[in-house]
């Protein structure tokens, strides 16, 4: 069942509003061949404007009425599958009538012989061809003044509502603008981040110059967490670290560790002063501690994204999320919408 027929089944259900409102958002994942989607419930609440609860408790009333299929889906068969969900409509499912239109409800619409309106409150006028003396009253002028109007009648118009159905603001945000300030809030971040505090001025002419999408401000930041770590970078109080504007012109973000310890797992960055999330065996520990200890048969790469899903955002997600980036790793799509509920933007990735 292709999105447009299921949504208009949806429409014309007898589900309460708020359960039709959690699937017609839904539907607007689905594609016209009708193939099961599987948005999480956290990108379906952002949507919906519900909280993540109110979603889940929709969505398993609707399954429970025959208005969906749910199973699971999940990447390469990994522990953490979701629900994927096929549109459908219940056996013997009859939409209800529409709305009859039989005639107006009585004053709702002044006649011609009629004009006092008090459902309009004296404020629109009907005309008949060819309009009459006194068809629009000079102390009650519509919003649309004609040519060669009296001094009243533009006075009235002031009173009267805007066609607007708010102010707009003095000035209108541009596209440059609100580029300009992405990148600057980008360039504060990575700032911070990088250890050595020389030459603002200049690389921040060098960030604006190279104006990376969000997608590379994550690969730059994560490069530079990754890149503090090793010795050269750690000797004689960062000595050698190179200033950002050279870091970034060099496109030094693709520099590789020339000498990092590897441990038996084969997971680099386990030297000494490495961060947890920089080696297998920091890794495992980290799991045991908010999570669970690896399984004898269970792949490392697919332990170590569920313990970096667990520990919250921070460096070693952006870390991973670059490596897999760096080498065009089919799975980075599928790992970057279990961190974060959302596919990377298109045109990024």
């Amino acid at each position: 069942m292709n999105s447009y027929t299921w949504r208009a089944a949806i429409i014309r259900s007898d589900l309460s509003p708020t359960t039709r409102h959690v699937l017609l958002t839904l539907s607007c994942h689905i594609n016209d061949a009708g193939e099961p989607t599987y948005p999480s419930t956290l990108l379906l609440s952002d949507e919906c404007g519900l909280s993540e609860r109110a979603v889940v408790t929709h969505l398993k009333l609707a399954a429970s009425l025959g208005w969906l299929t749910v199973t699971k889906h999940g990447y390469a068969g990994q522990a953490w599958a979701r629900n994927q969900y096929r549109p459908r409509t219940p056996d013997g499912f009859v939409p209800r009538p529409a709305p009859s239109r039989k005639g107006t409800e009585p004053d709702s619409v002044p006649s011609e012989e009629k004009l006092s309106t008090e459902a309009l409150n004296e404020v629109q006028y009907v005309v008949g061809e060819g309009a009459e003396p006194r068809s629009v009253p000079s102390g009650k002028a519509l919003n649309v003044a004609t040519e060669g109007t009296e001094p009243d009648d533009i006075k009235a118009l002031n009173d009267v509502q805007s066609n607007y159905p708010l102010e707009l603001p003095n000035e209108l945000p541009t596209t440059a603008r609100t580029k300009r300030k992405a990148v600057d809030k980008g360039f504060d971040a990575l700032w911070a981040a990088y250890p050595r505090k020389a030459a603002k001025a200049v690389a921040e002419k060098a960030y604006v110059k190279l104006a990376p999408n969000a997608e590379l401000q994550g690969l730059l930041l994560a490069a530079v967490t990754a890149q503090a770590t090793w010795p050269k970078w750690r000797e004689n109080g960062g000595e050698f670290v190179p200033h950002l504007a050279t870091w970034l012109n060099g496109k030094r973000w693709e520099d590789q560790a020339s000498a990092a310890p590897v441990d038996a797992a084969g997971q680099s960055g386990g030297g000494e002063g490495a961060s947890w999330w920089q080696s297998a065996t920091g890794i495992e520990a980290k799991g045991l501690e908010i999570w669970r200890a690896r399984k004898g048969d269970e792949p490392f790469q697919r332990y170590k994204v569920g313990v970096f899903q667990r520990a919250g955002d921070g460096p070693w997600r952006q870390a991973l999320l670059a490596d897999l980036l760096r080498t065009k790793s089919t799975s980075y799509a599928s790992v970057h919408e279990y961190f974060y509920g959302h596919p990377p933007i298109e045109g990024q990735a």
